[in-house]
């Protein structure tokens, strides 16, 4: 009895072993990313980042590469929820103040949302969606802003973000335009 459990194994062993991993996949959008500064010098809170949206196969042969800024743990973004519950980040507009009264009903109303996410900058084709351009701005403005909550060891602050593209590198800037401790009024500059 043994001897046939032995005998089926010793005969299945060279089929397992043939499997080979094919060969290394092409990393069609290379970027290593870097961390962003707006509030402490000393501790990170954004990240800009790449990734790849493409075809199936492998590697893929069509697709886009996006560049984003991205939160760290630390950080999350104000969402509106617009009429039909969608999250949308990038509401507020030239001249707003977010009021401490006005963002506390705002959430318990589940009108606004902290959530962690990301700025999306722009985005450059590869393969046959290649269009032989540079980067293209995911808004048309060239710029995307939020709300950010940094919480920090000394208190939360809030914060009017701006990250902006250029065609030549696909992220160009990201500022801090006005930063108030929570609890506090921010005024849109």
């Amino acid at each position: 009895m043994r001897l046939r459990y032995l005998l089926f194994f010793a005969l299945l062993l060279p089929f397992v072993t043939i499997a080979q991993p094919g060969p290394p996949e092409m990393d069609t959008c290379p970027f290593t990313g870097y961390d962003l500064y707006p509030i402490d010098p000393k501790r990170p809170d954004f990240r800009v980042a790449m990734f790849s949206e493409g075809t199936e196969d492998v590697p893929s042969s069509t697709g886009n590469c996006r560049m984003v800024v991205a939160t760290l743990a630390h950080v999350d973004l104000l969402y509106a929820v617009d009429q039909r519950g969608n999250l949308v980040s990038d509401w507020p507009q030239q001249g707003y103040v977010l009021h401490p009264d006005s963002l506390a009903q705002g959430l318990a109303r589940y009108r606004f949302r902290w959530l962690p996410g990301q700025l999306d900058i722009a985005y450059r084709g590869y393969g046959a969606a290649f269009t032989g351009m540079d980067w293209t701005a995911i808004d048309p403005r060239g710029y995307t802003q939020a709300i950010a909550r940094v919480r920090t060891p000394e208190g939360n602050w809030l914060c009017f973000v701006r990250a902006s593209s250029s065609p030549g590198q696909g992220f160009s800037e990201f500022h801090a335009l006005a930063t108030v401790r929570e609890g506090e009024p921010l005024h849109w500059p």
